[in-house]
Formats: C-alpha cells, structure tokens, sequence
C-alpha cells in the first residue's frame, strides 16, 4: 500500500539569533534541531501516533508534514506528490486536503467570530462556497457530524459561550468542512476534562470510518494513544527512538524511553505496580543535544557505547556536588578548580586546580560512581599541571528493525 504521506530524512532546524552584542561581534548562530533526520510513512485511514515528552519535536514534526513550518532538509511527499519546496501558493490547492486541529480551542477560535462564520470560513477561503446560505447549510451540517446538536442552537454563539469539549468540537468541525484526507490532530483532548475525553476520542474514530480520515495524533500520553493509534512512533529530542505497531510495542517496549513512559502510566491495580526506573533529569537542550543516543544522559540502562562526552563529566561532577557537606564540598571544589574554566577540545575535557594528582583521583571516584560513564573514558592523563580525560568516540545509534519494530539503542547491536 502507498502512503498517504511520507517523510524522508526530515530536518526542521530553527536559528538562535543570540544576543545583539553577539551578533554585532559577528559570533556564529546556533540552532535548534527540533526535528533531525526523521522518516516516517502513513498509510492511507491509518491513525499514527507520535509520542514524546514536551520539548520532542512532535509539533514541529506534524506542522512541517503540513508545510506550516519549512522543512531544513529531506523530503515530504503527500498523494504521490513530493510537496517539500512547494510554496504558499502551490500548497494553497492541497491545504483543503490537510488539515490540523490544535490543542487549545481557546487559542485556535477567534473570540470575535460566530461559532457559523468561524467554522465555514475555510469554504470562503478556498472558494468553494460563498453564499451566505450555503456557507450556514454546510455549518449547520458538520456540526451536526461532530456531535453539536441541534446545530442550530450553536451557529450564532461564540466561543466563550460554550465549554471547553463543545469548543473542540467546533475546531475539528472546521477542519473537516473541506473534506480532507489528512488531519495532523495536535493533543486535541490535552486541555479537556476526563469526563469529557474519551467522548472527544470515540468522535474522532467514528469520523474516521465515516469520511475515510487518515490521522497524525500527537500526544506526550502512551494511554490514549494505545486507545487510538494502529501504530506508534516515540520521538525524543527530534530523533524516533521507537516506531511500529502499537499492540508489539505495548506488550514489550524495547527502548529504555519507551519503557520509562509505559512505567509512568498510572497502574490501578495495586498487584500488577512494579517499581519503575524513570528517567532522571529533564530532556536536554535541543540546540545543544547529546552525541549518540541522546537519551542516554537519563537512561537507566545505558552502558559505555551510548554516547558520553566531555560534559556528561562535568554534569556529574555537580551532581556529586549537590550531595556533599559543607567541609567535603569546599575540599573537592579546590581540587578541581572553578569548573567553569574546564576546556573542552573535541573528546577531550581538561579541567582542575593547582594539585593535579588530587584532582585525577577525585575524577576517577566520580567515574566510579558511574560505571558507564567511566568504560567511555579512554585515559586519564595529567597534562601540563591539569587533568585531561579523553572520551572515546560516540555513534549515534540507528534504527533497527527489532521484534516487528525498530529501536534506536545499542542495546540491540546488528546480527
């Protein structure tokens, strides 16, 4: 079966401007990879969830498959049509075939306009109608559809006027007034009640048997979208580090990410809880992301191959730091010096004061503490009065094809 729509090797990169003395001294800019190298194909009535936590790129990821955002680099193709270096007005005809609806109703319906004018605005836009009769009869219509009923009570009301299920109702009424194919849903029930989302989510399903809807759902809840998608991609910091079938995923996560995720997921009965091994820390910057797998700063699995550098070192140092007393703070901190001044020169990091021998012993107890990190250490040698600690090269982990998925860990090495 051909896809609907397919990416090939996506890139979304957004540029750090910096502040205006750096731009004035003519510093580089830096940029944020909020998508990196990402393939993904969805198949034509198919609901395919993308997973993550805030700050993965699944936003950026389902508005650049849209052409809202313009990809870096890579490919899009949408109904057999590569649409990558398409421009507003080459996309403007296949905007009625793809379609987005937002998380926050509030923030996507102008509080000014008619629940009527708001939701048949696009058939204006478009052209496909224009009378004022004919624009109310296909309000009226589709807002019967998404469960607004009777329609009638609702076209001259605002937004304000209802709550937040009926306002997100409306928003996916006005996404399916032009008949697309393709809906990117952004965590549509994120901002509703419990009681409210699981009506929301059996509505989506049941326009997708009606109308033969093909979805991007995107979601940070593993729950929902094992309630709703045939197959699931995890994203983590721009990169998939799982993607396939939901049912094999569910049953047995491969990565430690998507394990950490299903791990979180309330458990009510009290005999199938386990203790969980969540990740720690917060997802890094992403203008600045790991070398190899960039989980494995917060992975509890990881080992000596996943990728550590120079400033996993000093990450660990200060988080030694954060436990110590007073006398046996001060005592390590005059042996390494002020860590802000450490040098980094590709996988080599060179820090410590004036009592280098010192210095080397207390890095050797840090990399101690944490195993991994220390089979990733290729010497630690003094040099020139200072410490240097070498790091062998990191590889990003690709996707493997893993029991009827594919994982990117090195936990999963080639046959």
């Amino acid at each position: 079966m051909a896809a609907l729509i397919e990416a090939r090797e996506l890139e979304t990169h957004f540029t750090i401007r910096g502040s205006f003395a750096d731009r004035l001294l003519g510093r580089g800019h830096g940029f944020v990879r909020a998508v990196d190298r990402v393939s993904i194909a969805i198949n034509p009535g198919e609901v395919f969830g993308l997973v993550g936590e805030s700050g993965s790129g699944k936003t950026t990821l389902g508005r650049t498959l849209l052409k809202l955002v313009d990809p870096t680099s890579g490919t899009i193709e949408f109904e057999g049509k590569d649409i990558t270096r398409y421009d507003e007005g080459a996309m403007r005809p296949l905007r009625r075939r793809m379609q987005i609806v937002y998380q926050d109703p509030n923030a996507s319906l102008n509080p000014a306009m008619r629940i009527v004018d708001a939701v048949s605005h696009p058939l204006k836009i478009h052209g496909i109608l224009e009378g004022r009769d004919q624009l109310r009869t296909a309000a009226t219509d589709v807002l019967e559809r998404v469960g607004l009923s009777p329609p009638e009570a609702f076209l001259e009301k605002y937004p304000d006027d209802l709550s937040g299920g009926q306002k997100q109702r409306v928003a996916i009424a006005r996404a399916l007034i032009t008949q697309p194919s393709f809906l990117v849903l952004d965590e549509p029930v994120a901002m509703l009640d419990m009681s409210v989302r699981a009506k929301v989510l059996e509505l989506l399903l049941r326009l997708k048997q009606e109308s033969a809807l093909t979805y991007l759902f995107i979601t940070h809840d593993l729950a929902t979208a094992k309630f709703l998608c045939d197959r699931i991609a995890i994203m983590y910091l721009g990169k998939v580090a799982e993607i396939g079938e939901s049912q094999p995923i569910y049953a047995a996560p491969k990565h430690p990410y998507t394990q950490s995720l299903l791990a979180a997921i309330p458990q009510p009965d009290p005999s199938r809880r386990q203790v969980a091994e969540l990740p720690k820390g917060e997802i890094p910057d992403a203008a600045r992301p790991p070398a190899g797998c960039r989980f494995h700063p917060r992975c509890p699995k990881s080992i000596g191959i996943c990728g550590w550098e120079p400033r996993d070192l000093i990450d660990a140092i200060e988080d030694r730091w954060a436990t110590l007393t007073g006398e046996s703070f001060e005592r390590e901190r005059s042996a390494l010096g002020d860590l802000s001044a450490f040098t980094i020169t590709g996988r080599a990091i060179t820090l410590g004061g004036d009592r280098p021998e010192e210095t080397k012993h207390l890095i050797g107890r840090v990399l101690d503490d944490h195993p991994a990190m220390k089979d990733a250490v290729e010497a630690v040698e003094v040099d020139g009065g200072r410490v240097s600690v070498v790091f062998r090269p990191a590889e990003e982990p690709p996707l493997r094809t893993v029991d009827r998925r594919d994982v990117a860990c090195v936990l999963y090495p080639p046959d």
